[in-house]
């Protein structure tokens, strides 16, 4: 049963860990969700975004009537921090309440195991906590991907990428998830890279602030590669520390959990290149599908921050629950029972953010295809993101249904006895390649662009969009058109003027250009100018204002062969001539591209603009972003911007426009967008 594209869509409706279902015959009383997480201490750079993608969620079942457009829901909160007996007071249901109303998405439940030492009995102690809540395992399902399945993952990464290590050194905190990602690693990479051995493994407890003796014990034992599941703040103390002491110079590492936290914790000083399995499967900068960019996009303009994979998960685990409500509705009508409920969860196959999810009938788990990349800086981000991402099918990584248990796991049987040294298939994660392949990209010269988004003004009125805007088109750029790309958010005049003059500085007259700029715009009546408005202007003086004039001069300068400009600001029309650019649809690229260009496209003339209308993007900022989304091969911009102004007509009282730039030596050339 497949919860569709268009069903997640048309119901804005996509907890990580684990969703225990409770459904009441009660049909206009608030439906009482549990939500158990970190909320506290060191794992609450993991609980909190979980937090938030559930109230997004819960936010837009809620704004069409809640559940079935008549029960609206209410989060009970847990924290995870305060143990298993307060969990339980907090969110078992009283004995009346058995058969009543709470539905429990809570936090991962592998958190709460705390058995013996050993590692077999880590990696099978029970659930206490949710055993104690609802004794019956009928009622919980888990959608976060399997631990068995990160250091399995994590073990093909390595072997693919680095297939000549031979000394590894591990690192892990010391419970269940540590023991489990150690021993999928270990018998993975028995069958991939035999020759490999472990010359140390370190246990620090879940927890700890201090990881000095476990870098000194594991640089005194020279691995060619760390292999690390520490998670949430003990990571970002770890790498901190290791960083300090040099081990990151002398080995290379690899991540089974660390990429999970939440983006913005972990800080541009973490080594790239390093392997980052993902937990949940799921990275915000890992995909570029539909359902992704609204997400993202929709978190960020409430949070101002990226999302991680708890806040995916819990987000695409209560859009689930409530397609099986609406499901159940639709075959029994009234509120399903709970059996009825189960029965819409089990097998099914539901559509999110990070990709679609299936849910096993037999043992009520979430499998999703698993993701790895390697970390990398961009300017875009004041963090590392993952790049080269690759996908292994679930089904590759898991034992399958029927297989007989093991110990410690089956899916670590099954590996023993069927895996060799090929190991599973890998895939990597892209686009289609066009039909017809575009000229190869030295014919036309590198790409660079310099991105602005300005909205938390100091002294004017605050806008809603251009930061979303920008990093959205910074993305686009890099991802599909090999852009080198600036991104400045909410940039002084100082700043402004400062990254127009290093961008023209690195640029050959071979070279492309695209200024991007959305925020406040202001006209001049008096002299018909135009001026950009940086974050420290003020209404009533132009010391800090950035004029038409300023950037017009600043594109006479620069050597490169295409400059374009788009504006996405008031009054911004100022910029173009009173004529536009001809039609150049017949024209050969590789002409086009030879000629000189100094054009510009504006999201409205002399006039005023929105800065909302495309849902999370303005009207015009969304008609660029679809235009360079749906194109795959070569285009001119003046092909595309037929498209654009139709879009933005139909969607806003404004009139984009397109033009060469004023004296700025236009020779008849067009800026070319190559797919790559």
């Amino acid at each position: 049963m497949r919860a569709t594209r268009r069903e997640f869509l048309t119901q804005l409706g996509g907890v990580a860990g684990a969703a225990l279902v409770r459904t009441a015959e009660a049909q206009e009383r608030p439906l009482k969700i549990g939500h158990m997480t970190f909320f506290t201490g060191p794992a609450a750079v993991l609980g909190e975004p979980m937090s938030k993608g559930l109230r997004l969620a819960t936010e837009e079942i809620n704004a069409q009537g809640g559940l079935l457009g008549r029960r609206k829901i209410e989060i009970l909160k847990a924290d995870e921090a305060a143990g298993t007996d307060a969990n339980v007071r907090e969110l078992r249901p009283p004995a009346q309440e058995i058969r009543g109303d709470r539905s429990v998405p809570g936090g991962d439940v592998e958190r709460q195991r705390t058995g013996a030492r050993t590692r077999r009995r880590r990696a099978q102690a029970p659930d206490p906590l949710h055993r104690r809540i609802y004794p019956s395992p009928r009622y919980v399902f888990r959608f976060g991907n399997l631990q068995s399945v990160l250091g399995a993952s994590c073990a093909v990464a390595v072997a693919r990428r680095w297939p000549d290590v031979r000394r590894i050194a591990h690192i892990h905190p010391d419970y269940s998830l540590g023991r489990n990602v150690f021993d999928h690693f270990s018998v993975a990479m028995a069958k991939l890279v035999p020759r490999a051995q472990v010359v140390s493994e370190s246990w620090p407890k879940l927890g700890s602030t201090v990881f000095t003796a476990d870098v000194a014990k594991t640089m005194a034992a020279t691995p060619d590669l760390v292999v690390t599941s520490v998670w949430g703040g003990d990571y970002v103390i770890l790498y901190r520390q290791a960083l300090a002491a040099g081990m990151f110079s002398r080995t290379k590492l690899a991540t089974a959990m660390a990429f999970g936290v939440t983006p913005h914790a972990i800080g541009r000083d973490h080594p790239e290149g390093a392997i980052a399995v993902v937990p949940g499967s799921y990275h915000f900068s890992a995909s570029r599908s539909p359902l992704n960019t609204a997400f993202v996009d929709r978190y960020y303009a409430e949070w101002r921050e990226y999302p991680n994979f708890g806040a995916e998960v819990a987000y695409t685990a209560m859009h689930a629950y409530r397609t099986a409500v609406e499901r159940a509705n639709r075959l029994g009508g009234g509120w399903p029972d709970d059996e009825a409920v189960i029965k819409q969860l089990e097998g099914m196959t539901a559509a999110g953010p990070g990709g679609t999810i299936y849910i096993r009938p037999e043992n009520h788990q979430g499998y999703r295809d698993a993701i790895a990349g390697v970390t990398r800086n961009r300017p875009e981000y004041p963090f590392p993101v993952i790049d080269q991402v690759t996908s292994v099918p679930i089904q590759q990584l898991t034992a399958p249904p029927g297989w007989p248990k093991g110990e410690p796991t089956s899916t670590y049987t099954w590996i023993a006895q069927t895996w060799t040294q090929r190991g599973p298939r890998e895939e990597t994660v892209a686009r289609t390649e066009p039909d017809e392949k575009p000229r190869p990209r030295s014919e036309f010269g590198q790409y660079h662009a310099l991105v602005i988004g300005n909205q938390a003004y100091r002294a004017l009125r605050p806008l809603r969009t251009p930061v979303v805007d920008a990093r959205a088109v910074a993305d686009l750029l890099r991802r599909d058109y090999s852009f080198s790309v600036r991104l400045l958010t909410d940039a002084s005049r100082t700043e402004m003027i400062r990254a127009l003059d290093d961008v023209q500085r690195s640029l050959t007259e071979t070279d492309n250009l695209l200024i991007y700029y959305a925020g406040h715009g202001w006209l001049e009546r008096q002299s018909d100018r135009g001026y950009w408005l940086p974050i420290d202007a003020e209404q009533n003086s132009r010391a800090n204002w950035l004029s038409n004039a300023d950037i017009t001069d600043t594109l006479r300068a620069p050597r490169a062969k295409h400059v374009l400009v788009v504006a996405d600001s008031c009054y911004s029309g100022t910029l173009t001539r009173s004529i536009g650019v001809q039609g150049l649809a017949n024209a050969d690229a590789l002409t086009l591209s030879r000629k000189r260009a100094r054009t510009v496209m504006t999201s409205g003339g002399q006039e005023p603009v929105s800065d909302v209308g495309g849902g999370t993007h303005s009207v015009f900022a969304k008609a660029f972003l679809d235009a360079l989304a749906d194109n795959r091969g070569i285009a001119d911009v003046t092909t595309l911007f037929a498209r654009m102004r139709r879009q933005v007509l139909l969607n806003a009282d404004q009139t984009p426009e397109y033009s060469d730039i004023r004296q700025a030596r236009h020779e008849g050339g067009d800026f070319l967008f190559v797919h790559r």
